[in-house]
């Protein structure tokens, strides 16, 4: 150790130091060695937390992007890098104007009309949305919104404001996903509301004028065509119930027709036998019939009692 007489406190310690570090060199630095192993591979840990997806970046450039939640190892930086991104929550993106004013459109048939967007997307590949483009969100706004003004431009005002809103919602849907698809942005659109549409303060009575005209004249054909089915019901019914009646009266006359046919039948080996005597009991049996509740009251002149008359088998009495 060198000579430590007159030397100040500090200074002594400073020499001790550096004879201990002479003395253990090697030790310390392996322990240095292993102190840098282990850092280097904590920080190839990474954890992933549950509805997200990681995306490993080796030497700068995409090696994975479908990391699942949990704890993933990797080579240790900068070798490789994790990045995490959410991709089960459904995100949601505004499109307006200015100030969070209603955006101005021109409808198809070149009137003007305000209206705002609500979009909700999910990330579906965060390669894609991370990577592929230098401002995903960006994009994702500017193609939604040129899809917006696409849709409006191909509708009349009126059909925006009444039936034709979820044609334009699809419409804007369709048009901005394909877009997307072909840009790599890596997002699925879920659903896009058209929040409000409206035309300009202006114009707001006269527009609100021709909606309820348009109600009321609905409300009258809706009346029109109810009373006309409820007519067509009943002449149906009465169409239906004079067809039961006529089958009705053509079944009892077959019957009728086939009840005489059978006793038809039914004389016909008699009279073929006795023919005389046949056609007698039959008129006997029609005379029987037709006078059967017939009374005949014969008066003489001046005669105060009846005489009854009665008809035998010959007529006669």
């Amino acid at each position: 150790m060198s000579d430590e007489s007159g030397a100040p406190r500090s200074v002594v310690w400073l020499w001790a130091l550096r004879d201990r570090c002479v003395r253990h060199g090697r030790m310390l630095l392996l322990l240095s060695v292993l102190q840098l192993a282990v850092g280097a591979i904590v920080t190839g840990i990474s954890t992933i937390d549950s509805g997200e997806t990681g995306v490993r970046l080796r030497l700068g450039r995409m090696d994975r992007n479908d990391l699942p939640s949990g704890l993933t190892l990797s080579l240790p930086r900068p070798i490789d890098e994790v990045v995490t991104l959410d991709t089960a929550e459904v995100q949601r993106l505004t499109i307006q104007g200015a100030g969070g004013r209603l955006s101005d459109f021109v409808s198809g048939d070149e009137n003007l009309v305000r209206a705002s967007l609500i979009v909700q997307y999910r990330v579906i590949d965060p390669g894609e949305f991370l990577f592929a483009t230098e401002d995903a969100k960006n994009v994702l706004e500017h193609v939604v919104r040129g899809a917006f003004v696409e849709a409006i431009a191909s509708l009349a005002v009126d059909d925006l404001l009444t039936f034709g809103k979820s044609l334009a919602q699809e419409s804007i849907r369709s048009r901005a996903q394909e877009r997307l698809a072909e840009v790599g942005a890596g997002v699925s659109l879920i659903a896009v509301n058209l929040q409000d549409v409206e035309p300009p303060a202006e114009a707001t009575e006269a527009f609100r004028a021709v909606v309820d005209a348009r109600a009321r004249s609905a409300e009258q054909v809706s009346r029109i065509e109810s009373q006309e089915e409820q007519a067509n019901a009943l002449a149906r019914a009465e169409a239906n119930r004079m067809v039961r009646l006529a089958e009705a009266d053509a079944t009892a006359k077959v019957q009728s027709a086939e009840s005489s046919a059978s006793a038809f039948d039914a004389i016909l080996p008699r009279y073929r036998a006795q023919p005389r005597q046949t056609r007698a009991d039959l008129i006997t049996r029609a005379r029987v019939r037709a006078l059967g509740d017939t009374r005949i009251f014969v008066v003489g002149e001046g005669k105060s009692a009846p005489i009854d008359l009665y008809l035998g088998r010959d007529g006669n009495r």
